[in-house]
């Protein structure tokens, strides 16, 4: 946590450190502060878009699905060729 707090520091604009945190915090089973920086990495001038991907499969373990299904079609929107959305949700999309 302590690393991808500092990478954040230093670089603010990637979203890449956001999603690293995400990915801690959803580990830690803190998914409040896990979809927060979802939220950070997808308003970061240099956006990672695998943060819908992870919000939606944060939604998803809560059983959330319609939530899981709209950041799943937001992450194949932006990736047409991912292959790392879960077969029930790629299913609805196509």
């Amino acid at each position: 946590l302590a690393l991808a707090n500092e990478v954040i520091t230093k670089a603010p604009a990637w979203g890449g450190g956001y999603v690293s945190r995400a990915m801690i915090y959803r580990d830690m089973g803190d998914n409040e502060r896990a979809l927060a920086d979802c939220n950070m990495a997808l308003a970061a001038k240099e956006a990672d878009t695998y943060a819908y991907k992870l919000a939606g499969d944060i939604f998803d373990a809560q059983g959330a699905t319609e939530n899981a299904f709209m950041e799943y079609k937001a992450y194949h929107e932006a990736n047409p060729n991912a292959k790392d959305i879960p077969e029930a949700h790629m299913a609805r999309l196509q």
